[in-house]
């Protein structure tokens, strides 16, 4: 067993020798089992990395372990057993990971900002200055695109898109008749 813990009493959490054989196998075989080991053993050690980082507090450990799975797989390949041991090639993976995982969780937090009274109390455009509206309708009418096949989809986008640009208004009875797809003549007829 590799991986000193402190104290020659407790349990290690990482077999270098075991993990090193089932690289070598995965490497050879291309043997998808010893990959699952080799994500098995790595398990503890990434839980422990992860807990001695403390990177919790901005990703779950669920999600951590996660991508620290999904990159040894990816990266396992490239293990060469001549410039160092499974341990520390397999930490280092798992640490670039968890600094790759915190700072897009930092960069993706720093893009958001508090909605705050100023931010709410400003408007853009005054509310009796339609242009914008006007703008945003004529671009809905003019570059609508869709990649649907079935006619009663087709229909009921085209009757959301003439609702959202205003251009008919849609009694309630008709509008439940298009949401569950019962078109009546008279539906047909005004699209």
């Amino acid at each position: 067993m590799s991986a000193s813990n402190g104290n020659g009493s407790q349990p290690q959490h990482f077999d270098n020798d075991r993990l090193e054989a089932c690289i070598a196998r995965f490497q050879s075989q291309r043997d998808i089992s010893s990959l699952s080991e080799i994500i098995e053993l790595s398990q503890n050690r990434a839980l422990t990395l992860i807990r001695h980082f403390k990177t919790t507090c901005y990703r779950p450990e669920d999600e951590l372990l996660s991508d620290v799975n999904y990159k040894l797989m990816r990266s396992i390949r490239q293990f060469n057993p001549s410039k160092g041991s499974a341990f520390t090639f397999v930490s280092q993976v798992i640490v670039s990971t968890l600094k790759t995982s915190v700072s897009n969780q930092r960069r993706y937090w720093k893009r958001m900002c508090e909605l705050d009274d100023t931010i709410v109390n400003t408007t853009v455009a005054s509310i009796e200055d339609r242009s914008h509206a006007d703008d945003l309708a004529q671009r809905i009418r003019t570059e609508f695109k869709t990649m649907l096949v079935n006619p009663i989809e087709i229909a009921a986008q085209r009757w959301c898109r003439l609702i959202l640009c205003g251009r008919v208004r849609i009694p309630p009875a008709s509008m439940c008749e298009l949401l569950y797809g019962c078109f009546s003549a008279h539906a047909f007829a005004q699209s």
